[in-house]
């Protein structure tokens, strides 16, 4: 921990680091960054940003926070995720990298990005509306409190969101897969009213709030551009209590009225349900995880024979799970440790469980009948690969991952190991050979994700065209075809025999469908 200070000097940093027991401190122009020791590497790289990152703020904003704003990094929470408290302006960041699944990963790292986005929750909940600035003689916590209280959830989402993509220049504002969580969403009856509210009835992939109150104020900073935009949310600001709605009712007529022309798939095999899946086979049978509305959470399989979708095993909070070729299930879920935090546990299931002796698995899959390769990650947020023997209860590490190479999913045709891996806010596909060589197969602007080996050919789901839809590339000539199109994208596919399944997209959730494949030559080449 002392040789933190050290470190920030050879770096040519000047914030002032200091001891605080467990934690320690670093002190820049306009935030104090406290770090468990095990952070110390994320703190730092925040250091070196933030104080930009608050001043560009400001000048797209407007708005500043009142009270200096504290930073907690800590490392009890495996997964992504941060949140803001404007009561007292700190925001907690867990430094990890956001799973695929929820949006594309291409930022550059996840401290700085969700620093930004939390930042803009402070911002606006410490623009004081005059009637509210008088509070604050009772100290600062009970005038955000008055004010956030007046603040709809969709603006706060919504404003975050614009802030992450406007300063970082990745995020969600500029994710084909967010895009079409916003066009999915003009589909359902969740409108801003029901976005105001952190509590919907009706799901929404992305989160309510944050899909329509961006998709919102997206489309009015298309019309009216960003300082019109700005100058309205301070309007709002300065007199809170009458209403954002009211502010620019106008507007959401007009945008309310904007129904995206899809057609709706009609090869449905499984009902709607709140979570993107991978997709495994065995034999005949097609193996999906499915969280349903009613809260139920559990590994299912479509019977491709008698058509009839069959429930395996209950599982909460599943991360990754993965099917042998003699059917026994692979599966990593999260669960909580005994400092409130959250681990993950992996455990194999065939007919019984029976627990595994390791932990911080992230992804995992099958790679021959007594092998499970598995992508770790470290308390530090770093993650290797490497091969877990189920004859012998060891783990081989195979391969380092950095800050500047992120590992994020993982397949095996039980030779080689196929790989997404974030570098530099970009996501390509990379081999690693059976002599430990890695080999880039993708290098480009685009986020591959979701990869599945199979016989000679790797199936994953990409963005080419601006909605991920399912691709196959076959290893012989690496050469890239399309699949399918589906009107809301694609986010997992798996071939099998003469037809394709996918998980794409529907309003209110995720289905599995199956269809035939058409497959289209896009004219790609892999590296």
């Amino acid at each position: 921990m002392k040789r933190a200070l050290v470190f920030l000097l050879c770096l040519g940093v000047t914030p002032v680091v200091l001891s605080l027991g467990k934690f320690s401190l670093i002190k820049t122009r306009y935030v104090d960054i406290v770090y468990e020791p095990s952070q110390i590497r994320h703190a730092v790289i925040l250091s070196e940003s933030a104080d930009r990152i608050y001043e560009e703020l400001v000048s797209i904003s407007g708005l500043k926070a009142v009270k200096r704003v504290r930073v907690y990094i800590v490392d009890n929470v495996a997964f992504a995720n941060g949140y803001a408290n404007p009561i007292n302006n700190v925001i907690v960041i867990y430094p990890n990298d956001i799973d695929p699944s929820d949006f594309s990963p291409n930022y550059e790292n996840w401290v700085t990005f969700c620093f930004a986005h939390e930042l803009a929750h402070i911002f606006l909940s410490n623009s004081f509306a005059p009637y509210v600035q008088p509070l604050s003689t009772f100290g600062h916590a009970v005038a955000a409190a008055v004010q956030s209280s007046m603040i709809p959830t969709y603006l706060q989402e919504g404003f975050a969101i614009h802030a992450e993509t406007k300063v970082t220049g990745s995020g969600r504002g500029i994710d084909s897969r967010f895009k079409s969580y916003q066009e999915a969403a003009k589909l359902t009856p969740v409108s801003l009213r029901y976005a105001a509210s952190p509590v919907s009835g009706y799901y929404l992939p992305g989160g309510a709030s944050y899909v329509q109150g961006f998709s919102f104020l997206d489309y009015f900073e298309q019309k009216y551009g960003t300082s019109e935009l700005m100058s309205t949310i301070r309007k709002f600001l300065s007199n809170p209590i009458a209403g954002f709605s009211r502010v620019v009712k106008g507007e959401i007529h007009e945008w309310d009225k904007i129904t995206p022309d899809l057609p709706r798939d009609e090869d449905e095999i499984s009902s709607i349900q709140l979570n993107s899946t991978c997709i495994e086979s065995n034999a005949w049978r097609v193996y999906y995880h499915s969280v349903k509305y009613n809260g139920e959470e559990a590994i299912w399989y479509y019977d491709t024979i008698s058509d009839e979708n069959v429930k395996v095993v209950n599982v909460d909070n599943l991360i990754s799970f993965s099917v042998s070729r003699t059917g026994i299930i692979a599966i990593s879920r999260y669960v909580s440790t005994s400092h409130s935090g959250t681990d993950s546990e992996c455990f194999l299931f065939s007919g019984s469980t029976k627990k595994l002796s390791i932990d911080k698995v992230i992804k995992l899959c099958w790679k021959s009948d007594f092998e499970i390769v598995m992508l770790r990650q470290e308390e530090d947020g770093t993650r290797h690969i490497g091969i877990y023997d189920l004859r012998n209860r060891q783990f081989r590490k195979l391969i380092q991952g950095s800050d500047s190479f992120v590992p994020l999913e993982i397949t095996s045709d039980g030779i080689r190991i196929f790989l997404t891996a974030k570098v530099k806010g970009q996501v390509d596909i990379y081999l690693l050979d059976w002599d430990n060589s890695l080999y880039r197969l993708t290098n480009d602007k685009y986020v591959e994700i979701a990869p599945k080996a199979k016989d000679n050919s790797l199936y994953f789901c990409a963005d080419y065209e601006g909605v991920f839809q399912p691709f196959e590339l076959q290893l012989d000539t690496l050469s890239i075809f399309k699949l399918q199109e589906r009107p809301l994208g694609a986010y997992s596919v798996l071939n099998t025999d003469d037809y394709i399944y996918v998980c794409t997209l529907a309003p209110g959730g995720y289905t599995l469908e199956r269809a035939r494949a058409h497959t289209e030559d896009i004219k790609r080449k892999a590296n």
